[in-house]
């Protein structure tokens, strides 16, 4: 029998055997899921938890994005294209309310939309709203943008000080880079094994830090721990590190004390990636790349020359001095020829000695891929940031279309990288309810302007209303063009100051009316302020301290001299009653005439004048000094006890009573105030009223509270100074209680 035929048999007996076709597995198996393709089956990575996958490689990343930003110019392109497109000159608040639904007309939103966006306005172009005074609120948000695009997140902190003259509002913003924000490491805090730890118990709260971030059980955000430096700083290496806690959000009003700006990828993330972070490597080997190329076309540059020993010249060739040395003998290793003697120029001839060879080095490198390869990674380095080539590059050689395309890709990336800035940093809730402003003393100046801001305006019946032109203090020397520009500056704040002061008064003044006032610095009653439109109701007298004494304007115990004032006759008749008639004091003198005077006074002038100034009341001499200083200061005890006794716990009320003690105010001043911040519920006020002041004391107890005060820039100046910070403190919280009410 033939061997087919067996085999035949064989198979005809075992049906089942012979080459049996494996079972595969469906889905993945047999494409990125492979075992046992020769090209991924080496490949066995493992994604883990947020904490091991970003947290743990965040200082490192951090690193190499700052040095790619910094060092390298398609990093610093693509960060800094992201922020010109994204942030520009910065976001602008422009309102849109539901007028609809609020039950008012279209144009009373727009007239309140207006009046919103100057008055927020006035803060954010200010670089008071800075901390530290460098920065409007428009340039803090390109810092803040890009610190988030090359650590991952950067944080914003809010703080408060007192209301000045320049800057009536008190919030202050402090940008922090992501690199404070870490787990402290002091020594106190168990579970950290290093400067990178991930994650640590709190012993003061029992929650989990993770990066710096503070979370409870449920995992949402409590606090944030900042650093008073950075980290490995070598600048700041002799200083210990010490970590203040921030609460995220307060604990009476719910609002942020500090915000991170950051877009999260992963669930349960914490903390931000930078933005170059999956281009990092791409970005390393173009950087390599390109310096590679450019030394060689460095050396490319070069023209070497060698001089050989011909060897079939050698034995007719003389020997030069340079073959031999000292004694005359003949020195192998030394030079052919001296170069000196030869050189390289446009027609020249050089007789060389018999059997030299001269040999040129070819330094040729074709660069004819250079830009072809290095075109190709930045298009990759595009697509994986959402940035196309052409724009990173600013490079739009292509068609029309394809420039036009390639910008409008890259419009819908940076729409969407605002839109999650917006989001993080924009955070400021405007108060929608129903805003009354309470004139209590005197409205002047820029005070004006918050007034207007209200939705109505009450003044008591013995308060003052002040407008007038913008002035800018100047000192140095200016030429022509220069205090043009000045002029053309104050021009356009006032024309803005007027939009402001015209949405109330139009309809009883014009624009050149209301003009004409403010160039001649109107005061006014409250009836007058009522027939304007500034105010919409008068209310009756209230126990206000406004007096003037020689030069100097006392308003609640806040002085200020009058000298200052354009129209002081004015002011003193509304105050003393005092006929409108210009004093020689009020009238611009010479610096003849002003010397003149002086001279009489002294009694030195040829023909002394009597001053024509109201002569102030005579104060009799004390005779009994002992007697007079305790008289003093019992009646000193008893306004002390006075103001202790209406203490109660709540820290406004407290803060206000200390300022109070400080700067001689009665309680029955103190008291006004007292009671309506919260001690009592004055019948005047609405159960809105009441609800906005209770907002408003939550919201300064949350901050005051928060620990943001403790934050401290980046190097420090020394030492501080507690008791001065707590003066400070006190000072700023009363400061703000008193704007709430009103008081300037």
């Amino acid at each position: 029998m033939s061997r087919q035929k067996r085999r035949a048999k064989v198979r005809a007996r075992t049906p089942t055997g012979g080459n049996v076709p494996q079972i595969k597995n469906s889905g993945y198996s047999e494409g990125g899921a492979s075992r046992t393709s020769s090209i991924l089956k080496s490949y066995l990575l493992m994604r883990l938890s947020a904490k091991s996958d970003i947290d743990a490689n965040l200082p490192l990343l951090r690193n190499r994005s700052a040095d790619q930003a910094t060092n390298t110019p398609i990093g610093a392109a693509a960060i800094q294209t992201s922020a010109i497109h994204t942030i520009g000159a910065g976001l602008k608040v422009f309102p849109r309310i539901r007028y609809m639904d609020l039950g008012i007309s279209h144009e009373e939103a727009r007239a309140w939309q207006k009046k919103a966006r100057s008055e927020f306005d006035l803060w954010a172009a200010s670089k008071h709203c800075d901390l530290y005074r460098r920065n409007n609120f428009y340039d803090l948000q390109d810092m803040a943008y890009v610190s988030y695009l090359v650590d991952g997140d950067a944080f914003a902190l809010f703080r408060r000080k007192p209301p000045t003259g320049y800057m009536p509002y008190t919030l202050r913003l402090q940008i922090l880079e992501g690199n404070r924000i870490s787990n402290p490491m002091d020594g106190s805090f168990p579970g950290a094994l290093g400067p990178f730890a991930v994650e640590m118990i709190s012993p003061q709260t029992g929650n989990r830090i993770v990066s710096g971030v503070e979370i409870d059980a449920d995992g949402a955000v409590e606090a944030y721990w900042v650093c008073n430096k950075v980290q490995g700083d070598a600048v700041e290496i002799g200083k210990l590190e010490k970590w203040v806690r921030v609460k995220a959000f307060g604990d009476l009003s719910g609002m942020p004390n500090i915000v991170q700006i950051c877009h999260d990828i992963r669930s349960e993330q914490y903390r931000g990636v930078p933005y170059l972070a999956p281009v990092i490597e791409t970005l390393k080997q173009v950087s390599r790349y390109t310096n590679a190329e450019l030394t060689a076309a460095i050396i490319k540059s070069f023209f070497a020359l060698f001089f050989t020993n011909n060897p079939s010249g050698a034995s007719d060739m003389p020997a030069p001095s340079v073959y031999s040395t000292e004694g005359g003998e003949y020195d192998p290793h030394a030079p052919v020829v001296d170069v000196s003697e030869y050189g390289l120029g446009p027609g020249t001839l050089n007789a060389l000695p018999a059997g030299v060879d001269v040999k040129a080095v070819d330094a040729g490198r074709s660069m004819s891929t250079f830009d072809a390869f290095v075109t190709q990674l930045i298009k990759q380095i595009g697509a994986a940031i959402g940035v196309p080539y052409e724009v990173i590059m600013k490079n739009f050689t292509s068609s029309y279309s394809a420039s036009r395309a390639a910008m409008l890709q890259a419009w819908e990336e940076f729409k969407l990288r605002r839109t999650w800035f917006a989001r993080d940093y924009t955070q400021l809730k405007n108060y929608t309810g129903k805003v009354t402003m309470y004139i209590d003393g005197m409205c002047a100046s820029a005070a004006t302007i918050i007034a207007c801001a209200g939705d109505s305006v009450i003044m008591p019946a013995n308060t003052i209303y002040m407008i007038h032109n913008p002035k800018s203090a100047m000192a140095g020397y200016f030429d022509a063009p220069e205090l043009d520009k000045i002029s053309a500056s104050l021009g356009a704040v006032k024309q803005t100051i007027v939009n402001v002061y015209m949405a109330r008064v139009q309809g009883v003044l014009s624009e050149v009316q209301l003009k004409h006032k403010m160039d001649s610095e109107e005061w006014m009653t409250a009836e007058t302020a009522k027939s304007y439109g500034f105010v919409d109701e008068i209310v009756e007298a209230v126990p206000i301290e406004n007096r003037i004494e020689g030069d100097v304007l006392f308003v609640n115990s806040v002085s200020c001299r009058m000298d200052r004032f354009q129209n002081a006759a004015k002011l003193r008749e509304i105050i003393h009653g005092e006929p409108t008639h210009r004093r020689r004091s009020d009238v611009s003198m010479t610096d003849n005439e002003i010397l003149q005077k002086l001279k009489n006074l002294l009694g030195l002038g040829a023909n002394p004048q009597p001053d024509m100034s109201p002569i102030p009341p005579v104060v009799p001499a004390v005779q009994n000094h002992a007697k007079e200083r305790e008289a003093i200061l019992a009646e000193e005890r008893q306004r002390m006890a006075a103001l202790d006794a209406m203490k109660s716990g709540n820290p406004v009320v407290d803060t206000i009573i200390e300022t109070a003690k400080k700067n001689g105010a009665t309680a029955e001043i103190v008291r006004l105030y007292v009671d309506a911040i919260g001690q009592g519920q004055p019948t005047a006020q609405t159960a809105g009223e009441e609800k906005m002041l209770a907002a408003i004391k939550a919201i300064l107890q949350d901050n005051a509270e928060s620990g943001a005060g403790d934050v401290l820039p980046v190097p420090q100046g020394g030492a501080r100074n507690e008791a001065a910070e707590k003066a400070s403190n006190i000072e700023e919280v009363a400061n703000i209680a008193n704007k709430i009410m009103g008081v300037n």
